[in-house]
């Protein structure tokens, strides 16, 4: 009795003629990224770094693998709430700072007509024009201690400011149409903790940027940018 031959993996991949092509599982897959992931990549990467972690010691802390870890932060993998949320935990950061940022959409008037953009509307009379940071200092306390909304302390303006800090976050993070107006009231906090403690803010911001100019940074042995020079 003859044996039949056997086929070569080449010709085992083809479909036989009469027959059913091979399963699934026969075929090559291909590896695609997730249409749509919970984290940030580049933000769980930045924040691990500021913790001065390696990826596989934050995949120890919360219990996965480095290579897990690895592709959550290039986005081939799509983290799960509860690993994104013990990521956040391990990091000390904000779990809004880690999560995807939804796309934002164009704010629109009452009459669904979109908003010029700000450097359109720029120059324009708002708050009686042009407002520089001293006079913004002025207003910001003045308004305050008018309407008495908040206490005049400075450890709860401190708290308060944090707060603004979190919402004008999470407004970023969806995208929302009065983004703007949260960031503006993290500046109006800012000013107003300013104008109570004697601070001119115009001078200072001059300064810290001229600075910042003059600062030099260099990566250490774990890739984390540290400061080489402060003038």
């Amino acid at each position: 009795m003859t044996r039949p031959q056997r086929r070569s993996d080449e010709e085992a991949s083809k479909p036989i003629p009469g027959g059913d092509t091979p399963p699934p599982s026969a075929q090559r897959r291909v590896r695609t990224r997730p249409g749509k992931l919970h984290q940030e990549p580049e933000a769980v990467t930045w924040a691990r770094e500021k913790a001065g972690l390696t990826k596989r010691a934050l995949a120890d802390q919360i219990g996965v693998s480095e290579q897990l870890v690895g592709e959550i932060e290039s986005g081939w993998r799509s983290a799960t709430p509860s690993n994104l949320s013990k990521i956040a935990a391990a990091l000390n950061c904000p779990l809004v700072a880690l999560e995807a940022k939804l796309l934002p959409s164009t704010p629109k008037d009452p009459a669904g007509q979109p908003y010029p953009a700000a450097a359109e509307t720029r120059g324009a009379v708002r708050l009686g024009g042009s407002l520089n940071l001293a006079e913004a200092q002025r207003r910001a306390l003045d308004d305050k201690n008018a309407k008495a909304v908040n206490p005049p302390d400075v450890a709860v303006q401190f708290g308060l400011l944090t707060t603004k800090v979190g919402e004008a976050l999470a407004a970023w993070r969806k995208g929302v149409p009065d983004f703007g107006e949260e960031l503006a009231d993290v500046v109006l906090y800012a000013v107003a903790l300013a104008e109570m403690n004697g601070v001119d803010l115009d001078a200072e911001v001059a300064r810290k940027i001229t600075k910042n100019v003059d600062r030099t940074y260099e990566r250490d042995a774990k890739g984390t940018l540290i400061t080489t020079s402060d003038s």
